[in-house]
């Protein structure tokens, strides 16, 4: 059995613009088939053959190599984890999740799509999930994305801003460039 499904707003609450596709077509999975994914014998995730240069670090042992390790940020999707957090990358976070990390591997996907990344899950009962994202797709609901997208930014620049990244929230959501750009991207009907 196998599923396709589009995860186009699986760019809501990525961390870096490297490895946000993979991750969030992971939490995708585990929240759209409660929980099966964690029942998974395999996790196999295709991105772009450049980004496996940069994010494949296939045994990190410090947070930040936790950060460009597409293995482990799947598994920490999975888990649950929130990898929006900048908190969440630590050096003990590296050991705690490596027994999962085993059953996760990163491949390079055939695509034309820059932004794109491919993740299968085989499941135990021999049963896949297969789920594709391209992360340069807006979300259907804009409001939505952009509501989490000013979550995150909120959550990273309050720890250096302090009381003005409220303020700087809102000079860069009211700029006047991004009404016609949040038109230009509000899909067809």
């Amino acid at each position: 059995m196998g599923a396709t499904v589009e995860l186009a707003e699986c760019i809501a609450g990525s961390s870096d613009p490297v490895t946000p596709r993979a991750r969030g077509a992971a939490r995708h999975a585990l929240l759209d088939w409660a929980g099966a994914a964690l029942g998974g014998a395999h996790v196999t995730v295709g991105l772009q053959p450049t980004l496996l240069t940069v994010c494949d670090i296939t045994a990190p042992e410090t947070g930040l190599e936790v950060k460009f390790s597409v293995r482990h940020l799947v598994a920490m999707a999975l888990l649950g984890r929130d990898t929006t957090e900048p908190g969440a990358f630590t050096d003990q976070l590296a050991a705690e999740v490596a027994d999962l990390c085993q059953r996760v591997s990163a491949v390079p996907l055939a695509t034309d799509k820059r932004m794109e990344t491919e993740v299968r899950i085989e499941l135990r009962s021999g049963g896949t999930l297969d789920l594709r994202c391209d992360v340069s797709a807006p979300a259907d609901d804009l409001d939505a994305q952009g509501r989490a997208l000013t979550d995150k930014f909120l959550r990273l620049a309050r720890p250096v801003l302090a009381k003005r990244a409220e303020d700087a929230a809102e000079a860069l959501l009211t700029a006047p460039y991004l009404a016609d750009i949040h038109e230009s991207l509000r899909p067809e009907t």
